[in-house]
């Protein structure tokens, strides 16, 4: 399968992998999905949803700001953008130990 059909075959994988609790790869799916067919609103939110689950707070606001441009009005939209404030201030208040983000003990920057 090539554009659209390819698309939504991965989407509909996402989602399985998402609802197994395999977030990392619905994650990476998604991403596939959209490189297939980059214009899908849907899809976005479903990558959002998953970024800010992994904690990816820089894919979350890139995918939002994409988002926002085509629908600015969204209601879908608001309240991924407070869930994004909330994720950002729980990062900003952990422990630098405690951080998933943070790079590893002796791990290359």
């Amino acid at each position: 399968a090539k554009g659209t059909a390819q698309s939504n075959l991965l989407y509909e994988a996402a989602i399985l992998e998402r609802t197994l609790g395999n977030n990392e790869s619905a994650a990476t799916t998604i991403t596939a999905a959209l490189a297939a067919n980059p214009n899908n609103f849907q899809m976005r939110l479903v990558h959002i949803d998953l970024a800010l689950s992994l904690g990816d707070i820089n894919t979350a606001k890139k995918e939002i700001d994409w988002c926002l441009l085509r629908r600015p009005d969204s209601q879908k939209l608001q309240g991924r953008i407070q869930h994004l404030k909330q994720v950002r201030i729980e990062q900003a208040s952990m422990p630098r130990a405690l951080d998933r983000t943070a790079g590893r003990p002796g791990e290359q920057r």
